[in-house]
């Protein structure tokens, strides 16, 4: 369900690239489809708490209604949306702490999921363990950048909001971030999988050929 999943799996582990391209592009239509399902359901509600907060959709601090479906940082609904919360969060920022806790989430599926690895849970309890691992990173990011770690969890719905009225709030967001969380989770998926497929994968492969006692 994860692009930033799909290709590094295909760079370090093995899996086919041409299934890459319509994993992908299944993964955004879902995630457009998700989206556009909770409009339906929820677009009424929406509308009465914009009304409430006096909130024009497609303006500045449209966010806050516009955060149900793509990612900003710094969380609207902690912090606000005026100039002088945007300068707690900066872009790079944004960027870095994305792609550290997507580094994370993927490392953990590598590692939970390689048939190497003898110290990995049971393979009906990985997605638990995996469901943890994400909460877990939810509750760390969530005030920094709503935690993508997901480039059709974000690009996906974002693309549905603008459709949805929220305009340039969606795309290109208030400070043009609208790709940081598709970028900066698609490279933080790589540097988890360089980092796992050059030393833990060679070390389980080692313990299987019984070269190591380690």
């Amino acid at each position: 369900m994860n692009p930033a999943v799909t290709i590094t799996m295909a760079v370090f582990m093995g899996f086919p690239w041409s299934k890459v391209a319509p994993y992908i592009i299944a993964q955004f239509i879902c995630a457009m489809l998700a989206a556009a399902a909770i409009y339906w359901f929820y677009a009424d509600i929406i509308a009465v708490f914009e009304a409430g907060k006096e909130i024009i959709r497609g303006q500045s601090g449209s966010q806050l209604s516009a955060m149900g479906f793509g990612t900003y940082a710094p969380n609207p609904a902690f912090f606000g949306s005026t100039p002088e919360v945007f300068a707690q969060v900066s872009l790079t920022k944004w960027f870095l702490s994305e792609a550290f806790t997507t580094a994370i989430l993927v490392f953990g599926v590598l590692y939970l999921t390689d048939p190497h690895n003898t110290a990995a849970p049971s393979a009906n309890l990985v997605p638990f363990f995996i469901g943890l691992l994400v909460a877990a990173l939810v509750a760390y990011e969530a005030p920094i950048s709503m935690t993508a770690m997901n480039p059709a969890r974000d690009l996906g719905p974002r693309i549905m909001s603008y459709l949805f009225g929220w305009g340039e709030i969606a795309l290109p967001g208030p400070r043009g971030g609208w790709w940081i969380p598709t970028v900066s989770t698609i490279i933080g998926g790589l540097v988890a999988g360089a980092f796992y497929h050059g030393y833990y994968k060679s070390v389980f492969e080692a313990y299987d050929a019984g070269e190591t006692s380690d």
